[in-house]
């Protein structure tokens, strides 16, 4: 620490306290998606699995990037450079929880195709619900994009 001169020891620990921040929040994401797990296997069905398995990637983006727009306020920047990251961090946040929305939908629609099988004899509802459904799928992608795409 002698080396580095004075004016640089608050960014080291600012740099240091937001790789705490982020490793605390993977580590929430963890514990929180393995519990889940362990509730979704009490009661498994097609619609738990899939929400599981779809939103935890961009879970696993999502806690740490909010954890640091939580952090970022309180360490010790100019203000140029917390605006900066704070303006960064928030556009991140932005397109992840459109991508966490779109995979939530994703998880309805393989609910929905679960629900209605294809192999049936008499496959005429499910083809039609299958439809529809891939129709609303579509729309409501066009919808969160747009969305998103405004917030930023």
């Amino acid at each position: 620490m002698q080396a580095l001169s004075p004016a640089w020891q608050p960014y080291l620990w600012s740099v240091l306290t937001l790789l705490g921040v982020v490793l605390l929040a993977l580590i929430a994401h963890r514990l929180l998606f393995f519990a889940a797990g362990r509730v979704a296997a009490r009661a498994p069905g097609p619609g738990k699995a899939a929400l599981l398995r779809l939103s935890r990637r961009p879970a696993g983006i999502a806690l740490p990037l909010f954890a640091i727009f939580l952090a970022l306020p309180d360490l010790p920047w100019p203000q140029a450079i917390s605006g900066t990251l704070q303006h960064l961090d928030v556009l991140a946040l932005i397109g992840v929880v459109a991508w966490l929305c779109l995979r939530l939908i994703d998880a309805l629609v393989e609910l929905i195709s679960a629900t209605y099988r294809m192999d049936a004899k008499d496959n005429l509802r499910a083809r039609k619900i299958e439809t529809q459904v891939r129709l609303l799928r579509r729309i409501a992608a066009v919808l969160i994009s747009i969305i998103a795409g405004s917030l930023m």
